[in-house]
């Protein structure tokens, strides 16, 4: 973990470094409560979002479960450091 980047209701982000990849990637720490639907089914359907490439959309590196127990929610994807936020961009362009 290099940094935490923020907090919303599916938990915090954090900018790591992925040593198998040597690159950097956002990890989001999921509260499994805050998603709507049981993790089994959106990690499914994370691994077949996995291969889109698009410019406008971070690509998911990977979904599991981590933590000293393996139980811990999280997606990791790929970061943008020059990326603009989304709510930063509305505010500035409308």
């Amino acid at each position: 973990i290099k940094a935490l980047l923020g907090a919303s209701g599916f938990g915090p982000r954090f900018l790591c470094h992925d040593r198998t990849t040597n690159r950097a990637v956002v990890v989001l720490a999921l509260r499994a409560d805050a998603v709507d639907r049981d993790l089994h089914t959106l990690f499914r359907e994370l691994r077949t979002v996995q291969e889109l490439d698009h410019p406008a959309v971070a690509r998911i590196v990977e979904a599991g479960y981590g933590g000293p127990d393996s139980t811990r929610p999280y997606i990791a994807t790929e970061h943008y450091p020059e990326a603009e936020a989304l709510d930063r961009l509305v505010a500035r362009q409308g």
